[in-house]
């Protein structure tokens, strides 16, 4: 188990009273929402790099997940009904290091369902109703990825891990096969993420680094904007609500930032004096932290 990870590091998903929980290759669960009964619990087994680290995500009738291991990385689909396996896709892809820990993302493109699911050495594209590779763009040895992919202005943006993190736009459209050399709009290698994910407004994408530096940058040019530095290291992903930013450090410094399409700038902070990695949720107008050994509910009344 790597330093920064825990049994607990992946977000369950909630759906039609049902609640799905992920522990990698320990195994995945349904309960139900109302009195926590074990509806299905099942395991996949394989051999992880570091714990798990990526978020199960709904679609239609599956529950998919990443399955990035040390060795034979794949994406699975599980019948979210019982907990069967629906398909299972070797990811294919010939990297010196297999690992990463990233979230899948689904999206609609010229009617068509797919399922974004970035790891060591490429992003892929996938059908869901038989977890078929529709197409792919590749990054070289990027490994360790944790960033989900995001979209916005008709692209996806997804960050490309380790050990020099690049930020990719890539063109959506109904592609086919490799299109590494004819969807990829734009590249940034300066100040961008391993670890916490992009957010995409107002015609802008906001990275923030490891370190603390966050960025904007032109969501279809790629050109830097604005950069503002938050002090502290970052694991926890920032979270946007209208022009309000919530960024928390590893050491638990939680910033309130302000954000204008031409600039940034901090208007508050809080200390919570306790280790904390978890991203932050809104919800219902109180903002809810997860630090190290207590659950905080921040609210502005």
């Amino acid at each position: 188990m790597h330093g920064k990870n825990s049994l607990a590091s992946s977000t369950p998903v909630i759906a039609d009273g049902v609640v799905y929980v992920h522990f990698g290759h320990m195994g995945t669960a349904a309960l139900r929402l109302d009195d926590g009964e074990i509806i299905w619990k099942t395991q996949v087994s394989y051999k992880p790099m570091h714990g798990n680290g990526g978020s199960p995500v709904i679609v239609g009738d599956l529950l998919v997940v990443n399955a990035d291991a040390e060795i034979d990385p794949t994406i699975v689909a599980f019948n979210r009904k019982d907990g069967t396996i629906a398909w299972r896709t070797p990811r294919g892809q010939e990297v010196r290091s297999k690992f990463s820990f990233s979230t899948p993302l689904v999206v609609e493109t010229d009617g068509r369902t797919e399922i974004l699911s970035a790891a060591s050495g490429m992003i892929g594209a996938y059908a869901p109703e038989d977890g078929r590779l529709l197409w792919k763009v590749t990054y070289g040895e990027g490994y360790s990825v944790v960033p989900r992919p995001i979209v916005a202005e008709g692209m996806a943006y997804v960050a490309t891990g380790y050990n020099v993190p690049k930020l990719i736009a890539i063109r959506l459209g109904k592609a086919t096969g490799d299109v590494t050399k004819t969807h990829i709009a734009w590249e940034v290698t300066r100040r961008m993420p391993k670890t916490p994910s992009m957010i995409a407004t107002g015609g802008q994408i906001l990275a923030l680094d490891d370190t603390g530096t966050l960025t904007s940058l032109d969501a279809k040019s790629g050109e830097p904007v604005w950069n503002e530095k938050l002090p502290g290291n970052f694991s926890a992903s920032p979270i946007l609500t209208g022009d309000t930013l919530y960024a928390v450090t590893e050491d638990g410094v939680c910033y309130v930032v302000k954000i204008s399409p031409a600039a940034a700038k901090i208007q508050f902070e809080t200390d919570l004096a306790e280790r904390t990695l978890a991203s932050p949720v809104l919800l219902d107008g109180a903002l809810y932290l997860r630090t190290e050994n207590h659950l905080w509910k921040i609210t502005g009344e």
